[in-house]
């Protein structure tokens, strides 16, 4: 499973079963997290991967 972690937040989006995107953003009140636009940035090129078929069973990747 291939995994990102993004911002100060709970931020992680990771790829289940090759087929099923999953995405958590919350602060550590609950609140929505904020993304940089280098964060935002680095989740478009995790998610082009999957969507070109390069998701692999890579170990979880701080971002």
């Amino acid at each position: 499973m291939k995994q990102i972690s993004l911002s100060d937040a709970d931020f992680c989006a990771w790829v289940e079963q090759g087929f099923s995107i999953h995405v958590k953003a919350i602060t550590e009140y609950g609140d929505p997290a904020e993304l940089s636009d280098d964060e935002v940035r680095r989740l478009v090129l995790f998610l082009q991967d999957y969507l070109n078929g390069q998701d692999s069973d890579a170990s979880p990747t701080r971002l």
